[in-house]
């Protein structure tokens, strides 16, 4: 339970840069998805960053119990002290996550409601202080017709409602929705820092935000397309350019997908129609060390090849890139990756491919 007591014995903390971003918005306005790729966005680019999803301590502290609409129900005093239970539960898990003695720069996310402003002032009072910085994202949906359309699927992934029918899960979940609107307090400027994210982002709206990390969310942010797309990744040897491994792949891909479909390639593949080149899709550069197998190059560096295996993604060989280097380079892809909305192909060395698959099985190490 977060107590004033609790609030005055964090007081002493030093201080640090670390951040945390509170989520607000009522039901399937696309907090968790928002949550869930930042959060993978943030580690990729080497941001220690963990997500603390209320939904999931709910489900572990109240298990077996069912979760209908009537739980959020501000009026029923039983299910309002349990849903405090579970909210102190969560921020008192971040309080200790920032705590810890690691000394890396840390963001943690919390994907919840958060829709009573004398809620959040508790959990930015908290968090404040031991000198974490703090913004809210608050997720909003304008048009009714957009909330419909986004309840459809969301409401199937929700593990409250996997032995009910379509039909009756949405009910139950728009009769949710209607019991967060009675007590919802819209961010202002009394949160202070905060970032309104419209219609699935459509629009963005800052208040109040700086800092390096802080300037990556919003750049996130403004990218994040809240569609589906199909991304197909073919494995090409930048030594060796196989013609006709890459017709078959094209031939593969467009008969796969009816829709439209970009394809993105590093500048030393030629003679293909409609493809884009891009420089950041080069390979691993490998200076003098090219070609040469990871055995041969311990021979030659014995030292840094420890070095390597200890420290795969930060470590660079003399004049060559790391794949940490690799990483910072493909961010304006991975940016315009997340913003387009055709199905896409990139061919690409093996190097490139492993840092872009990295990226969506969420890891920071290729």
């Amino acid at each position: 339970m977060v107590t004033f007591e609790t609030i005055c014995k964090l007081l002493a903390c030093p201080m640090s840069d670390n951040l945390a971003i509170i989520m607000v918005g009522l039901p399937a306005t696309g907090k968790s998805f928002t949550s869930r790729n930042l959060s993978r966005y943030l580690r990729w680019i080497g941001i220690e960053t963990f997500t603390f999803s209320a939904a999931k301590y709910r489900q572990e502290m109240l298990q077996g119990q069912q979760i209908r609409a009537d739980f959020f129900d501000a009026s029923n005093t039983q299910y309002l002290e349990q849903r405090t239970l579970v909210a102190d539960a969560t921020l008192n898990d971040m309080i200790k996550w920032f705590q810890r003695e690691n000394q890396n720069l840390k963001v943690a996310i919390m994907d919840a409601s958060n829709t009573i402003q004398k809620r959040r002032k508790i959990i930015k009072t908290c968090l404040e202080s031991i000198n974490v910085n703090v913004i809210f994202i608050e997720c909003v949906y304008n048009t009714e017709g957009l909330l419909n359309e986004h309840l459809q699927f969301l409401h199937l992934l929700s593990p409250d409602y996997e032995k009910l029918h379509s039909e009756t899960a949405q009910e139950d979940y728009k009769q949710r929705i209607k019991y967060y609107r009675q007590n919802y307090d819209p961010v202002d400027e009394c949160d202070e820092s905060f970032i309104k994210l419209i219609n699935g982002g459509e629009q963005l709206i800052v208040q109040n935000v700086t800092g390096f990390i802080p300037s990556k969310v919003i750049f996130y942010l403004m990218n994040l397309n809240f569609g589906s797309k199909k991304i197909f990744l073919q494995i090409y040897d930048s030594n060796n350019v196989q013609s006709d491994v890459i017709q078959a792949c094209l031939k593969l891909v467009t008969g796969c997908t009816p829709d439209k479909l970009v394809t993105w390639t590093a500048p030393d593949i030629s003679g293909f129609a409609d493809v884009e080149f891009k420089t950041q899709l080069c390979a691993l550069n490998m200076a003098n060390l090219e070609g040469l197998s990871q055995e041969e190059i311990a021979k030659i560096y014995p030292e840094e090849a420890l070095k390597h295996q200890k420290y795969p993604y930060n470590h660079r060989y003399p004049r060559c890139e790391s794949y940490a280097d690799l990483s910072r380079r493909l961010e304006t892809v991975m940016m315009e990756l997340e913003r387009v909305k055709e199905n896409v192909l990139i061919i690409a060395d093996s190097s490139v491919i492993r840092c872009i698959y990295s990226y969506f099985v969420e890891t920071s190490n290729p």
